[in-house]
C-alpha cells in the first residue's frame, strides 16, 4: 500500500496509534546518478518522508556525523570511497541503521559481504527499480516499527 506523496501509507496498527503516522522518517540515498536520484527524491519525498541525496560515499559519511537517518539506500558502485567501504564506516558509526544496497554491477563476492555487514536488502539497478525499491523500503520501516 503506497501512498505517492507521503511514501508509505500506515498499516492498520499504525492507523489507530496517532503518532505513528506523524513520525517522519529520513531516507538517505547515496548514488552518483544524478537523474536517478533525482526520480528516487521526488518518489519518496513527502509529508511522512524527508529524503537527503548525495553522489558520494563521503559526502554521505560527513551528514552522517549531524544527522542519523532512518535508512540508507546506498549504490555500489560509487566514486571515490566505494559503496562497501561506505557501508563498512556506517556500521562503525551506526550499527543498527537500516541499509538496502542498489547495484548494477555487483559482483556475487562484493553483495556477499554486503550481506555479512547486515544490509537490509540488496535491490538490483534494472527496469521497475523504482516500484522494487518502494517495496523494499516499505518493508525496512516495517521492521523499524516493530
Amino acid at each position: 500500500m503506497i501512498d505517492r506523496d507521503a511514501g508509505i501509507l500506515p498499516s492498520a496498527d499504525e492507523r489507530s496509534a496517532p503518532t505513528a503516522a506523524a513520525v517522519p522518517r529520513r531516507i538517505f540515498f547515496a548514488d552518483d546518478n544524478e537523474v536517478l536520484i533525482s526520480a528516487l527524491t521526488r518518489r519518496f519525498s513527502g509529508p511522512v518522508q524527508r529524503v537527503r541525496a548525495f553522489a558520494s560515499g563521503e559526502n554521505l559519511l560527513d551528514a552522517l556525523t549531524r544527522e542519523t537517518p532512518d535508512l540508507i539506500v546506498l549504490d555500489l558502485k560509487l566514486p571515490g570511497l566505494s559503496g562497501l567501504d561506505t557501508l563498512r564506516e556506517i556500521r562503525r558509526i551506526l550499527p543498527k541503521v537500516a541499509v538496502i544496497i542498489l547495484t548494477a554491477y555487483g559482483t556475487s563476492d562484493d553483495l556477499e559481504s554486503a550481506r555479512t555487514l547486515g544490509v537490509f536488502g540488496v535491490v538490483i539497478k534494472k527496469v521497475g527499480l523504482e516500484e522494487e525499491l518502494e517495496a523494499a523500503v516499505t518493508r525496512a520501516f516495517l521492521a523499524l516499527n516493530r
